[in-house]
């Protein structure tokens, strides 16, 4: 049994599977399993080419939701951590060893980024969202482009979601599963686990993950802070945009 499991639903983007496929195979853990589950029409390419035996690729072209999905993934995993990365954001080399030390420290059974580093691919802007805290201004980066405005949770505690950077022991989603729907399961699904279970969350100190918004996004970010994008390159040195 590989001590993490990490789990990726995708549809419709064989675009972005070969660099995330690149930051799970880069992990310095290297106890783990990956699990892709593809609702795409055809299946991707990609895991012809791949014979790692930790890679576990599910090709089902029924449409269902991400909430779905990542149950049915949290359902086929075997380790006794689960770790979520979404198939178009970038995981530092160190992302798992960090997350699973803060967990260890912390005696946590569900763990996640407070704050993290934001990029748009299409503006070419970079930034860092604080999730505690909200200040007056923040910036809007969406499918639709990057703006200026006023950000307030709509679950008045956004603080939980964006699933991408979420680390759990199988029990917490044994005990609640993600709803089956597009949005928001996994800030519903972290309401629920920190009432039944110990949680802990960090900021990315360590330049650890970068969330990448793009014209095929399916969230938003509106980070508070503007970052000069000289610094990408050297934060990130793995990130080739």
């Amino acid at each position: 049994m590989p001590q993490v499991s990490i789990i990726t639903p995708t549809h419709n983007r064989t675009q972005f599977l070969p660099a995330i496929w690149k930051c799970v195979r880069e992990q310095s853990v290297h106890d783990f399993e990956w699990l892709v589950l593809d609702s795409s029409r055809h299946a991707a390419p990609i895991f012809e080419s791949i014979s790692d035996a930790r890679v576990k690729y599910l090709h089902n072209p029924n449409r269902m939701t991400i909430g779905a999905m990542r149950n049915a993934l949290c359902e086929a995993a075997t380790g006794d951590i689960i770790a979520l990365f979404d198939d178009d954001d970038f995981y530092a080399p160190h992302y798992i060893a960090s997350m699973l030390s803060l967990m260890d420290r912390e005696d946590a059974d569900f763990v996640k980024l407070l704050g993290f580093y934001v990029y748009h691919r299409q503006h070419g802007v970079f930034g860092y969202w604080d999730l505690e805290k909200n200040l007056d201004i923040h910036y809007r980066f969406g499918p639709d482009g990057v703006i200026a405005g006023h950000f307030i949770p709509a679950d008045g505690n956004g603080r939980l979601g964006f699933g991408f950077s979420f680390l759990f022991r199988r029990r917490v989603w044994e005990a609640s599963h993600f709803l089956d729907q597009d949005w928001n399961e996994d800030g519903l699904f972290a309401e629920a686990a920190v009432r039944q279970f110990k949680f802990a969350g960090t900021q990315d100190i360590d330049c650890s993950c970068l969330h990448i918004v793009h014209t095929c996004s399916t969230s938003i970010s509106y980070p508070q802070y503007l970052l000069p994008s000289a610094l990408l390159a050297r934060l990130f040195p793995g990130f080739h945009g």
